[in-house]
């Protein structure tokens, strides 16, 4: 039971870094006029820095099987990652079709 609590912890460390970087970037957008394309490269280079310093420049290995399937598994032949796009597009265009008038 304990390992899900870490796994949910991490998640939401994951979400708040990213919400951080969002803020950053809308920041240097608003207030500095600088372009959001090229804002978020900027933003790209320092989170590849931050994981470089993090893993000290080491690959990480040793992911488990479950971890994995999601980048690189097929659900009955059809890639993972498309699956996941089709079921979010689904409910999106659920859910514009709930709140017409």
């Amino acid at each position: 039971l304990a390992w899900y609590w870490f796994a949910a912890g991490l998640s939401l460390m994951g979400i708040g870094v990213g919400i951080v970087c969002g803020l950053i970037n809308g920041v240097i957008i608003a207030k500095f006029h600088v372009p959001a394309f090229i804002a978020t490269l900027g933003m790209q280079q320092a989170a590849r820095g931050m994981a470089l310093l993090v893993t000290n420049a080491r690959p990480v290995f040793g992911l488990s099987k479950t971890f994995t399937f999601l980048g690189d598994g097929n659900l009955f032949g059809i890639p993972m990652l498309v699956s996941i796009v089709r079921v979010h597009k689904k409910d999106k265009e659920a859910a514009a079709a709930a709140n017409r008038p």
